[in-house]
């Protein structure tokens, strides 16, 4: 029997999406008073607007030029 398959943790994200990330999350720490990391304010995003932001990509795509 095959064993499951689990994806690793880890995700690249280049140097100026992540410091505008970090910069976010540092925003959301102290504004709310909470610890938040860069993961933690990704999986929010993720968590809240995934869907939306899937539906987005594939209403444009079918508007783009190929």
């Amino acid at each position: 029997m095959r064993e499951s398959y689990t994806l690793g943790n880890n995700v690249y994200v280049s140097i100026d999406p992540r410091r505008r990330l970090e910069a976010l999350a540092v925003r959301a720490a102290v504004s709310t008073g909470r610890t938040y990391s860069a993961s933690r304010f990704v999986r929010y995003l993720i968590d809240n607007y995934g869907e939306a932001a899937l539906e987005k990509i594939t209403w444009e795509s079918q508007y783009e030029k190929t």
